[in-house]
């Protein structure tokens, strides 16, 4: 590697930092997202770099930045050196939850936001009214999950969705059970239902993504949804507020409705078969297992819903 050793003790380790986001995500307005700087400040970066190894780093491809061999084999160095230096930081650093002035930083979907956000902030305050966290919106997608844990920094993210990476690490936390709903007028509710039934019913249908497609696998529908659908929703409260108004079904958390049934002129709807539990995953990325912070934090958010079933 054409590089002087006299020199080294001049490189500047957040050029590699920058280096090494723009090699991982193969974007600077992703790296610039994930180190919370400019895009203009990475490409600044990323010429001093390039200047320092007097080699050609990335060119422009319609895919976006690819990095050439030189950055490839200079990625490997230092990507192995800030993994070292980042364990090194992360086992020697006290993290004291009576003291800290730490911000946690969780994604969830909405749902999950409503059912964990404020006991979760009143239980970690409780600590140290210095101690935050603050739950972002997720749309349960898998890239949109691996980006909130690789580019966006969450800590955590709380979803239904198994993640199959070595690099991310899952725990089942809980089994929401979910219930089926129509207008307090429909007759259903006074009958119980079979799946004939159940199918021959119009829908709103809550969750359109994850949640929902793991519903319809549970009963055996597959991916093909058979039920009649005349409202997609990924919002709980107007897919209730649209069924008390009409003869259609809905099928929602249970959590969700015992919290809020006040609110809305439905009833419950017995069925024959098994309605499917819907699961939660506790994720995160598997560099932070052993982090004092984040282990702290993983216990909190079990210890809250422990206290919420």
């Amino acid at each position: 590697m054409p590089v002087l050793m006299r020199d080294f003790d001049s490189i500047d380790i957040r050029l590699l930092i920058v280096f090494r986001a723009v090699v991982f995500t193969g974007s600077l307005s992703k790296a610039a997202r994930k180190l919370s700087v400019t895009p203009s400040a990475v490409s600044q970066s990323l010429s001093k770099l390039s200047k320092y190894f007097s080699h050609p780093l990335f060119t422009r491809t319609s895919n976006g930045l690819e990095p050439t061999d030189f950055a490839m084999e200079l990625y490997g160095y230092v990507n192995s050196a800030l993994d070292l230096l980042q364990d090194g930081v992360e086992s020697l650093s006290d993290f004291d939850p009576a003291n800290s002035k730490r911000r946690f930083r969780i994604s969830a979907n909405h749902i999950l936001d409503l059912i964990i956000l404020h006991p979760l902030a009143r239980h970690i305050e409780s600590f140290n009214s210095q101690l935050k966290v603050s739950v972002n919106n997720l749309v349960e997608e898998e890239s949109k999950i691996i980006d909130s844990l690789q580019i966006d920094n969450n800590d955590l993210c709380l979803v239904a969705m198994k993640i199959d990476m070595k690099s991310i690490i899952q725990e089942k936390v809980l089994d929401e059970e979910m219930v089926v709903l129509g207008c307090k007028s429909n007759p259903l509710t006074k009958e119980v239902i079979d799946m004939d039934t159940f199918l021959a019913q119009r829908h709103c249908r809550y969750a359109v993504g994850q949640i929902g497609y793991k519903m319809g696998n549970a009963m055996n529908m597959g991916y093909v949804d058979e039920r009649e659908v005349f409202l997609d929703t990924n919002n709980p409260f107007n897919a209730m507020m649209m069924t008390q108004g009409t003869d259609s079904l809905v099928t929602i958390s249970r959590w969700l409705w015992e919290k809020y049934a006040s609110q809305f002129e439905l009833a419950e709807i017995q069925t024959s078969f098994e309605i499917p539990t819907v699961p939660l995953y506790l994720t995160y990325l598997k560099k932070m297992e052993d982090s004092k912070a984040n282990r702290w934090l993983r216990d909190q958010v079990k210890q809250t819903l422990a206290s919420l079933r």
